[in-house]
């Protein structure tokens, strides 16, 4: 009963983990493909600005989008430079300013008193965001650090060798059954046979012996 349980909860936390393994590959790699790459992005997002429509920890999937199709209220994700590093920061658009063919776009966090200080020009823009993921974005950071590139590696690894280590000791125990019953059934076979091969010469002697006996008594008419 013990086995029966560990195996259904050790086969749900192989599902589960799984899926979860699955799904950050996916968001991680699909926007590099050809066929997404320079237009579609995943970021994730660490503070709580845009809570409660997006969680801290989420992963948003940003569409590059142009600027004349974006409008107020849409969510999107720039980036805001600073000296050392380029941060990306995911805002709604609170209203558009348009001089010319040029787009300026005020941003504010949902959760945030004021406006961001600078307004966002499409060259900034990397895309609108489409889906929002909560909850996945603490993995892929944590996957991102040393220790969770090992364990993306070495664990599903070491499941996998598990499992075929498993496999391969059940199939050689199978096996060795099978040898048995068949050294079993080897050794009980000329048995049988010569059981069989006696219980067929004694008859065959019987009935030669009843007809020799018969002819004798016919020849000499007892």
């Amino acid at each position: 009963m013990k086995k029966a349980w560990l195996k259904k909860l050790l086969l749900a936390g192989e599902t589960i983990f799984g899926l979860i393994l699955a799904l950050v590959i996916i968001v991680s790699v699909f926007p590099l493909l050809p066929p997404f790459k320079n237009y579609y992005h995943s970021r994730t997002v660490l503070t709580g600005s845009m809570e409660p429509k997006i969680p801290k920890g989420s992963v948003v999937i940003n569409q590059w989008t142009d600027q004349k199709k974006l409008k107020v209220g849409d969510v999107i994700t720039y980036q805001h430079p600073t000296d050392k590093t380029i941060i990306y920061i995911t805002h709604r658009v609170v209203k558009i300013d348009k001089t010319g063919l040029l787009f300026r776009f005020e941003t504010k966090g949902d959760v945030n008193p004021a406006a961001d200080f600078n307004l966002v020009t499409q060259a900034s823009i990397e895309g609108k965001v489409i889906l929002m993921i909560p909850l996945i974005g603490y993995l892929i950071e944590f996957f991102k650090t040393p220790v969770g590139f090992v364990l993306l590696i070495a664990l599903p690894l070491l499941i996998f060798i598990f499992k075929q280590t498993r496999d391969v000791w059940q199939m050689w125990k199978k096996r060795q059954k099978r040898n048995k019953t068949a050294k079993r059934k080897t050794h009980k076979i000329p048995v049988v046979m010569l059981l069989a091969f006696a219980f067929l010469a004694a008859r065959v002697s019987f009935v030669t012996y009843a007809s020799f006996t018969s002819g004798q008594a016919a020849m000499t008419g007892v």
